[in-house]
């Protein structure tokens, strides 16, 4: 999991673009806002994550045959998904 995903994780928790708060060089503005919301910090909301996300269900990717665990996300109408935190349960 990386600091990345964590943010783009919060930003769809929260409704707001990350690539735009991203592209304005704004990330602090996704802790403040997470924080104002949730009372809780971007790395306290890390620690969680990594203890939900074993509670996903696990998908197999059809490129690699591995299993993953995750958060996903629809991409489009057409019900391509997307995930936005993975971790390889192969291992």
């Amino acid at each position: 999991m990386t600091w990345d995903e964590v943010e783009e994780l919060a930003c769809l928790m929260l409704k707001r673009d990350y690539d735009s708060i991203v592209d304005e060089g704004n990330e602090s503005y996704i802790e403040e806002l997470f924080y104002e919301v949730y009372n809780v910090t971007l790395e306290e909301f890390e620690s969680i994550l990594k203890d939900l996300v074993k509670f996903t269900n696990p998908w197999k990717s059809y490129i690699t045959g591995d299993v993953y665990q995750g958060f996903v996300v629809q991409e489009n109408d057409k019900g391509l998904m997307r995930a936005i935190i993975k971790e390889n349960i192969n291992d």
